[in-house]
């Protein structure tokens, strides 16, 4: 209803209401209306794209998780289901759709922010699962994106209203880009230096001890695995049976359990299973 202001509003309002309750109009949320057309599929739908638009005329929406990863270039995905972040306390679901994630209440800072900036946050606040390049290409990608239009010094100057992880992957990526060590004693100082930090994809930043990061974890690493749990990956050879000499066929083991066996011919790598003895029958 933006669009009658040179008009009396409760006329207008009432007008409206007349026409959506014939049908010629359809109501979207407070003051946002639409006329559908007939399709062969039923009445028309308004555009996501026009109804987006319209969403961050009165609030402030940008992109998230793969949609931001997408804007920076770190990802070619373009996501099914729409992911936006806002500093408001919740979005109109009429016009973002049903099946769009909100991510809320952002700081206030947000406000001021380029989609760009806010971009840059998001990726930060979640490790950078979302970029489908490798670690190092993703931070090289992040530092090319901050060394743009001022990118970095405008996040660092509102760094302070983001959760600690992002201060500190801030405070790592500022260090390599050569910021002033009273811009990063500043942002450390609000950090705890007891705490530790998932950097998730920006872990092998050079800075990142320095800024508190954990280390990381790698699943292919088994020093840490008790011997007793480690199967073995050497194959146990063909075993028979002695007392019967009856000979098995041939088969490949590889049980972590060879208790099962009682001695190892020597020099070999075959094993003789001992048979138990039975009684006779009648005895």
């Amino acid at each position: 209803m933006d669009d009658f202001r040179d008009q009396s509003f409760p006329a207008v309002a009432q007008e409206f209401s007349r026409m959506a309750r014939k049908g010629t109009l359809q109501r979207l949320s407070k003051g946002v209306y639409y006329r559908p057309r007939q399709t062969s599929f039923g009445p028309s739908r308004p555009s996501p794209v026009a109804i987006r638009e319209l969403a961050q005329r009165t609030k402030t929406v940008f992109p998230a998780g793969a949609s931001a990863a997408n804007l920076l270039g770190l990802s070619t995905q373009s996501p099914k289901r729409g992911e936006v972040s806002t500093s408001s306390l919740s979005l109109p679901r009429k016009l973002i759709g049903s099946e769009t994630r909100v991510y809320a209440r952002r700081p206030e800072a947000w406000k001021e922010l380029s989609e760009t900036d806010a971009a840059i946050l998001d990726t930060l606040r979640n490790g950078g699962k979302a970029s489908e390049l490798s670690p190092m290409e993703t931070i090289t990608r992040m530092k090319q994106i901050l060394s743009k239009e001022n990118n970095l010094k405008k996040l660092l100057a509102i760094a302070k209203t983001e959760p600690p992880r992002v201060r500190a992957l801030l405070g790592a990526l500022a260090e390599v880009m050569g910021t002033s060590s009273s811009v990063l004693d500043s942002l450390r100082a609000t950090l705890n230096p007891s705490s530790r930090f998932d950097f998730g994809r920006f872990a092998g930043l050079p800075t990142a001890r320095k800024w508190q990061a954990k280390e990381p974890q790698h699943a292919s690493d088994s020093s840490n695995i008790p011997t007793s749990d480690k199967q073995s990956s050497e194959p146990l050879s063909t075993f028979k049976l002695s007392g019967s000499g009856q000979a098995l066929s041939k088969r490949t083991i590889t049980s972590q359990k060879p208790s099962v066996f009682s001695r190892m011919s020597p020099g070999t790598r075959s094993f003789s299973k001992v048979a138990p003895a039975f009684p006779k029958a009648g005895t």
